[in-house]
């Protein structure tokens, strides 16, 4: 197993954390943020379990391959999966993106932790990539963490746009 590489990302809003944790758990939010991903043909929402304090969800893709190198394979589609787990208690939403084969190389997890201020709320997104190659696992991981990186400011700009709704 190669080690992780682990980022944090922050960004303010200025909305209050109940809210900013009802978009981000919301079915039309993530099924969104999945199908602006390179190489996703379709995405699903689909609720695992839900109480006041918590909420579990998945958002189920279907994707094009990738190639060892980590192109997309157009002529393949595979099946993959992101599970979501909120806990209000906590103010966090936890992931796991559950890869498709041609990716099983690759792990990625994280934790969106919402923070109370006192005119709106801080969003620390930390990400953990793990790429199982020999040698050059840890490169591959740090390009990927970087591309995390890239589009967070896409998702704060989507969780913007939702909270002004």
């Amino acid at each position: 197993m190669g080690k992780p590489v682990t980022i944090q990302i922050k960004a303010i809003l200025n909305a209050p954390w109940e809210r900013v944790g009802e978009v981000l758990n919301s079915a039309e939010f993530n099924v969104e943020g999945a199908q602006l991903r390179d190489g996703v043909v379709s995405a699903e929402h689909h609720l695992i379990d839900e109480t006041a304090a918590r909420k579990r969800f998945e958002i189920r893709t279907r994707e094009h391959a990738r190639t060892m190198k980590g192109d997309l394979d157009r002529s393949k589609i595979e099946d993959a999966k992101t599970a979501y787990d909120w806990d209000a208690r906590a103010r966090t939403q936890s992931w796991t993106y559950h890869s498709p084969p041609s990716t099983k190389m690759v792990r990625t997890w994280g934790v969106y932790t919402l923070k109370p201020m006192t005119d709106g709320t801080e969003v620390v997104h930390d990400v953990s990539v793990e790429v199982n190659v020999p040698i050059i696992g840890g490169q591959i991981a740090k390009v990927v963490a970087k591309e995390f990186e890239k589009a967070f400011g896409g998702t704060v700009d989507r969780l913007k746009r939702a909270l002004s709704h």
